[in-house]
């Protein structure tokens, strides 16, 4: 038989299981793009801002963050969007990458449904082949959407030759890490296995891109990374496509590896064969919360690393606050309540971001537990082990336990190198009691996972949705001068998180604590009620 025999079936039918997740991945990451834009156009209105704004990122914190900044002597409207959004939006095109090809290969496998399709008239590689086509589908559908986008803007800000270099370079990074994940879901035996080692690549090639673009000794190691590549086409300036060819080559070499370690290994199982569990169990697993515990330590072992790095990165920064935020007054648009302090404002800012990240592992917790169900782990727990309420509710507490530990380390961490940088050791204290101010409201959004897990299970992303709302209501409703009662719905609108406030937010609290209290009962009971899938 050939190895890619009878790839319509299954490939129409990924096509159908997608066919919302992907039209919606492409709309937003597209519509984020175009936000972006038109917000930096906005943020520098005349070239003095934005020849302002050119000193103050081009420093190490910055140029590890974001890249090495080019045309600096004109840094214009274009030259702005390349530099400060290609590796951003870069990254979460790597990132829906890997998790659609793990999707449609090992997870599939994972969950037993490429064995019954193997029963029939379909080709060994078969499944590796739909996984990667449907991510290919992915990534052009993001170029031309991201493409569409940009163009309207108009030539005086952007211009189509650049727009398009940019968007080859999305297309480029989403094809690497669609054969990074290929191979992964090869070596590995778990769909999160995949997942975990597919990100470790991506958290590399930022890594080593980031001591390449600080360090005029490593300049060339950026050529050891997949982002680097990306970068060195530096859109709307060279228009260099020769990069892209790397991320071809690397591509092709990393899907012929993986078809080679499929056609070697025996369905279900992976190169790298699972850690064998302990013989016997800990006696915290013998506890809801202890189980809670063990199924997430991993994950949030790895967001509390990769958060402390992200404000290890930007607590230095807010040494220099004053002369960044004197190019962009508009910025205090964002934070109403914030005081004149520049340093305090910046910092608001970044804890204001923190929050919102911090919202995403913390919602996870939630989340897996639809995951397990749907993977028929739950039910057998369910029978042996604890009752349905202390799951749920073990669930709950977790999560909530997991967002007020990252948003403390957090806190910890902007808060330490931000006195440092500054010289003013109150900001310690007062970072801290902000981060964990948005507490409440990452607690709420726990609740609504939670509340939708159990009511209304298939449901459950539409919590992801929600959080992405936020993130844009936060960051660009008022920029965008959109009216007042859309930032009212988001409940990190109505907190004064902010280091050094004055006013209080006591009433405010009160109603996002009460109102997350009665969404997890609620869910409680939905959880204890309905009828648990396996």
């Amino acid at each position: 038989m050939k190895p890619l025999a009878g790839l319509s079936t299954p490939l129409l039918l990924a096509l159908r299981r997608e066919r919302f997740r992907l039209p919606a991945s492409i709309i937003a990451l597209a519509f984020w793009v175009g936000l972006l834009a038109i917000s930096l156009v906005r943020l520098y209105p005349d070239q003095e801002s934005r020849q302002g704004l050119a000193e103050t990122i081009n420093n190490p914190g910055s140029t590890f963050l974001i890249g090495r900044i080019y045309r600096a002597e004109n840094y214009h409207w274009d030259a702005i969007i390349g530099h400060e959004t290609l590796l951003i939006v870069a990254i979460a095109v790597s990132i829906l990458s890997i998790l659609t090809v793990v999707r449609h290969t090992r997870a599939e496998e994972e969950e037993g449904r490429i064995e019954l399709l193997r029963a029939g008239l379909v080709g060994r590689h078969t499944h590796l082949a739909t996984g990667v086509l449907i991510s290919i589908a992915l990534n052009a559908g993001i170029a031309a959407a991201v493409f569409c986008t940009l163009l309207p803007i108009g030539g005086e800000v952007v211009s189509s030759a650049g727009s398009l270099v940019y968007v080859s370079s999305l297309f480029g990074i989403g094809l690497v890490f669609t054969a990074v994940a290929a191979l992964a879901a090869q070596i590995t035996a778990t769909g999160r296995a995949a997942t975990g080692l597919s990100g470790l690549v991506l958290a590399a090639s930022f890594l080593v891109r980031g001591i390449a673009d600080t360090s005029e000794s490593a300049e060339n190691l950026a050529w050891a990374s997949p982002l680097g590549w990306i970068q060195r086409t530096f859109p709307w300036d060279q228009n260099n496509l020769l990069p892209l060819l790397a991320c071809v080559l690397v591509s092709a070499a990393l899907l012929l590896a993986a078809c080679i370690v499929n056609t070697n290994r025996d369905l279900g199982t992976g190169l790298v064969a699972p850690r064998t569990g302990r013989p016997t169990a800990r006696t915290s697993l013998l506890t809801p919360l202890g189980f809670a515990a063990r199924l997430n330590r991993t994950n949030t072992l790895g967001w509390l690393i990769g958060l402390a790095i992200f404000a290890a990165m930007y607590g230095p920064i807010l040494g220099d606050a004053e002369n960044f935020l004197s190019q962009m007054p508009v910025l205090a648009d964002f934070i109403p309540t914030a005081t004149d302090d520049s340093v305090r404002l910046f910092a608001s800012i970044i804890v204001s971001l923190g929050a919102l990240v911090i919202s995403i592992p913390a919602i996870q917790v939630v989340t897996r537990l639809v995951n397990d169900e749907k993977a028929g782990r739950i039910a057998a727990v369910l029978a042996n082990h604890f009752s349905r309420t202390s799951l749920y509710g073990a669930t709950i507490l977790f999560a909530v336990i997991v967002a007020a530990a990252l948003s403390a380390c957090f806190g910890v961490v902007l808060g330490l190198t931000a006195a440092h940088s500054t010289g003013d050791t109150t900001l310690l204290g007062e970072i801290i009691i902000a981060a964990l101010g948005y507490l409440g409201s990452i607690v709420l959004l726990i609740a609504l996972a939670g509340f939708l897990a159990s009511w209304i299970p298939r449901a459950v992303s539409l919590v992801w949705l929600v959080l992405a709302l936020n993130v844009v209501i936060l960051y660009f409703a008022a920029l965008l001068d959109w009216p007042n009662w859309i930032s009212w719905t988001s409940p990190f609108e109505h907190v004064v998180a902010r280091p050094g406030a004055d006013s209080s937010d006591t009433t405010a609290q009160l109603v996002l604590w009460g109102t997350a209290g009665a969404l997890a009962l609620l869910g409680a009971v939905g959880y204890r009620r309905r009828a648990i899938a396996g």
